[in-house]
Parts: C-alpha cells; structure tokens; sequence
C-alpha cells in the first residue's frame, strides 16, 4: 500500500503530530452547561450526500440545549456544509495541504486543541491513519469515538497504533454493506437503536432558472479519474437517442477542468442535437437545481447520481467495479435510487487497484466495456416507468 518515500512521510507526521500533541495544550475549564461536540467528516462530496440522512440524526443524541454541534468537513463540500441546519458551526481542511504542508497541518491542529471538545466524532467507515485518525487523537477530548472500520484506507500496522486512540470502537459487520447500512450501524451504535438509513433528501433550495427549457435531461460525463469515465463518444449516442424518443434539450454539467469532457460530446454529436453546455459554469448548489429540475440524470459514478437521488429524480449510472456495492447500487430499490449498468468481471471489488496491466493508460475495462445498448436499455426502463406514474397521477 506504501512505497519507501511514503513510509517515511507517514513517520515524519506522526512524529510532528506528537510534538504539537505535547506542545498545544486544552485550556483547563470548569463544568459547564454546553458540552462541545466535534464531528470529524472528511469524505468527498458523493459520500457526504449519502450520509447526510445520519447527518440529521445527531440532534436526537445530542440536543441543542446541553450540546453544541461542530462539524469538520472537507473543503470540497463547505458550500454544502455551511447550508446544512443540523450544526452550529463548520469548520473545513484542504485534505491535500494537510496532509503535504506541516505549518498549515499545525495551524488546523492549534484551532481544534483551543476548541475545547468534549466529544469527537468520527462516523467514517475506512479510516485514514494521518486524516480523520489523527484529527481524532488531536483533538483531545474525553469521548472518542469512531468505527472499528476495514483496512481499505490503511494498513494493519497504522490500525494498531490509532484504534488506542480512540475511547470506543462501533463493531461493523464483517460483511460488504452499502454506504446507507453502514451509516445505519454506526448511528445504532452511537445510541440511536432504532435508526434506519433512507435515501438522503437534499435540504437545500435556492432559485436557479439557467436551463432555457423545462423539459431536459442532465448528462455528467466526468470522474474524479478519467480512467473510470465512459467515452465521450458513447454519451453522444445516447443524447441523440433521448432527443430522438423524448424530444428533451441535453445540459451536460460538470465541475472546473472538465470542459474538454462537453466539447468531445458536442464534436461527436450530429448537428441538430441540442445541447446545453454548463460544465464549469456552476456551484455544487446551482447544480442541485438544475438536477432537481430534470428529467432524468445519466452519468459515471460522481456526486451527481448521489445528489439525484438526494433531489428525487431518476439516474442511470456507469458503474465500474472498485466499489461495487458499497455506494451503488443502493440497498433501497425506489424509482429515484440510481440504476447500475455493469459490465460483471471477476475482479470486482478490486478497491481501484486495476489489476488489467493493458488499461493503466486508458479506460478501464469494468467501465469502457458497459455498452450504448445496455445503458440505452435502461434510460428507456426509467422513462417508461415514469410515463406509467404520469398516466397513473393523471387518472387519479
């Protein structure tokens, strides 16, 4: 898991990080009415939209009247973080300067030392020894609690060393769960018995009209590694199929970085497809309206098929097979739950270490084998489907 330069990184940050442990220290206090609480969460953004349906379930445990919340979160999703109604304060890291610069590492450590937490949180199943770990051992508060995890995200060495940070470990089961069961087993453990994830809702609204047209779908070609994106090609042939059965406008959205992505889709595309092009153009919350009001979303396995779910509308996701069955497919099947189309290998579950050496410089084959007929044949299941709920709403 760990080259040589690796190794000898990870010590030089544990060894800084027990120097600012013994240097910082929390200010002694008195009892006090308000109990401090720190929620450590530094998932990308498609993770944290899963768990945003535990996310609200912590004012049950903790009540504004004896707790205050604080969430720490990672900087991609604040935007996100600073809209939800279930903390009192956010707080936010770079992952990569915290993990890469030393001062700036030292400086998020000083703020959660001088917070004075009581309580710290850290609800992630595969645990990072030098990120939610360590935060969790700096923060220095009488109750940490965490998840006995799995060793996706760190060896069983690093394991040893910050499980003793840690006052309670939830158990998890041994089992593969999706994301929502696993949210479910911590939340249980953490003391809420009867909880039972559901598909997360997306508690933000604000009025953002940029599409020209009421009836369009979303196509989100990108992906955090171009390795586990679908052709551009293939979603060409898609567009031109939906435009030709429906007669809807295509947005492809997208975030900053990806605006090659649009200009491959509308190269491959015939003249009179209509598309509209918003990749880049906007926020993580801009895109949640223009999701809300699609028709249907269709892309790779990104934020945006977890933020339609989150906004009730259809998605059709090219699944690859590093995380099958962890985030997607959900373990609730609903009509706006994200419909997987797989291309089924022997090497599932691979965690994204790709094991097909002739794909290390192109799409790997779990995604660039999913065929057009097999995506098609699902988007015409969903746009089917939702005809028959409009006939059905009408007859009513």
């Amino acid at each position: 898991m760990y080259s040589l330069k690796s190794k000898i990184w990870s010590i030089v940050l544990l060894l800084t990080d027990s120097l600012i442990s013994l240097f910082y220290k929390q200010k002694v206090s008195g009892a006090k009415d308000i109990q401090k609480v720190l929620i450590i969460r530094l998932d990308a953004i498609g993770d944290s939209i899963i768990w945003l349906d535990s996310a609200k379930e912590f004012r049950k445990l903790y009540p504004s009247s004896h707790y205050e919340l604080t969430l720490l979160c990672n900087q991609v999703w604040l935007p996100i973080a600073k809209q939800l109604p279930y903390f009192d304060n956010v707080l936010s890291l770079h992952k990569k300067k915290f993990h890469r610069n030393l001062v700036y590492r030292s400086k998020i450590f000083k703020k959660i030392i001088s917070s004075n937490f009581d309580i710290g949180i850290h609800p992630t199943f595969s645990r990072e020894f030098h990120y939610g770990d360590s935060l969790i051992r700096i923060c220095k508060a009488k109750q940490r609690i965490g998840s006995i995890g799995n060793m996706s995200n760190i060896t069983h060495f690093l394991k040893g060393i910050s499980d003793k940070w840690y006052t309670k470990l939830i158990s998890s089961n041994s089992e593969p769960l999706m994301e929502l069961d696993r949210n479910t087993e911590f939340m249980r453990g953490l003391g809420l018995e009867n909880f039972q994830s559901s598909i997360p809702v997306w508690p933000i609204k604000i009025d953002y009209h940029k599409p020209t047209t009421n009836n369009y779908f979303v196509i989100f070609p990108g992906a955090s590694n171009k390795k586990r994106a679908w052709p551009s090609k293939y979603f060409s042939e898609i567009i031109e199929k939906l435009q030709l059965r429906t007669g809807w406008t295509a947005v492809i959205c997208g975030g900053p970085g990806e605006e090659d992505i649009g200009k491959e889709i509308k190269c491959h595309s015939k003249e009179n497809t209509v598309i509209l092009d918003l990749i880049g153009k906007t926020t993580i919350i801009e895109l949640g309206e223009v999701i809300r009001n699609s028709k249907l979303l269709i892309g790779n396995e990104t934020s945006a098929i977890h933020l339609a779910a989150a906004v009730k509308v259809p998605s059709v996701c090219i699944l690859g097979g590093g995380h099958y069955g962890r985030f997607i497919p959900y373990s609730i099947d609903d009509y706006f739950t994200p419909k997987a189309v797989i291309n089924k290998m022997n090497c599932f579950n691979c965690n994204w270490h790709c094991t097909h050496e002739k794909y290390n410089k192109s799409i790997w084959p779990c995604i660039s084998n999913v065929t057009i007929n097999e995506v098609w044949k699902e988007v015409l299941r969903i746009i089917e489907k939702g005809e028959d709920r409009h006939e059905n709403k009408s007859n009513v």
